[in-house]
């Protein structure tokens, strides 16, 4: 087989069938466990023992002599084979593919951009992820966190569903914003009536004479000055949410067992 004739390599695809694999061992363990469906628990039973039959670590073994085929392998020796070995080899499979040179950039380039906010939601998950990715990120992470803030409290507002915590905060840095604006659109006249205007604007939006849609464009128009804020700061910089989790991952795999496992789900749940 020359070099042109070699499959291609995808670590992304690689990882994601490894770590698949632990889940799908897992899963089938439990609904072992569970009796309630017996089919449930039959299917369960063929799939364990088929993910167990073919495992490479698991090939040659003397437990396996004399099995011909993985229908015949009793579910016990599966189960414990699946627990002690082949659950390790996959973990070890999947980390490698994180761990080798330039991979985990490559599986992180397929990340969904969502899936990687919603990480980032927990606020546990989110404060492990700021340690670990080191203070070289410090400044992206309070503007992503500024952005998202307003992205989120924009769209309360155009449901007309401000949380009644920031309600107040919200109609103060509105009130500013749709100020400003007057001041700005009054450019021709005096400096006194601009200020007029402008103060105008902001006691109507205080006290709620200024209508939704105010409220509204304004929040709309707040979320996209952080957005473009963000993107100004990631294109000079060069870092985003993929550069940011992506440092935090490669030092969690540098750690203990607990945080390669934390590491390899966090992977995963972004894909």
């Amino acid at each position: 087989m020359t070099e042109t004739d070699k499959p291609k390599e995808d670590p992304a695809k690689d990882f994601k069938e490894a770590q698949e694999t632990i889940l799908d061992i897992t899963r089938y363990l439990e609904n072992q466990a569970n009796h309630g469906d017996r089919k449930k628990v039959d299917e369960a039973e063929k799939k364990l023992k088929s993910i167990v039959y073919n495992c490479p670590s698991l090939k040659g073994r003397p437990e396996l002599a004399g099995v011909p085929n993985a229908d015949a392998l009793p579910y016990e020796l599966a189960a414990s084979l699946a627990k002690g070995i082949g659950l390790n080899h996959y973990a070890e499979l999947a980390n490698s593919k994180l761990s080798e040179k330039g991979n985990l950039e490559k599986i992180l380039a397929t990340a969904d951009d969502k899936k990687l906010e919603g990480i980032l939601k927990n606020e546990k998950i989110a404060q492990l992820i700021a340690d670990k990715a080191g203070k070289d990120y410090y400044d992206w992470f309070e503007q992503y966190k500024a952005y998202i803030s307003a992205k989120n409290i924009s769209e309360f507002a155009e449901k007309g569903k401000l949380p009644k915590e920031v309600k107040q905060a919200v109609l103060e840095q509105v009130a500013e914003s749709y100020a400003q604006e007057q001041f700005d659109n009054l450019a021709d006249s005096s400096e006194r009536a601009r200020r007029f205007f402008a103060e105008c604007a902001k006691i109507c939006v205080m006290n709620g004479l200024a209508g939704e849609d105010v409220i509204k464009k304004q929040t709309k128009k707040m979320a996209k000055e952080a957005e473009d804020k963000l993107k100004a700061y990631e294109t000079e910089k060069r870092v985003n949410i993929r550069t940011y989790f992506g440092a935090a991952i490669d030092k969690m795999l540098k750690g203990d067992a607990e945080e390669e496992n934390m590491a390899r789900e966090l992977v995963y749940k972004s894909l």
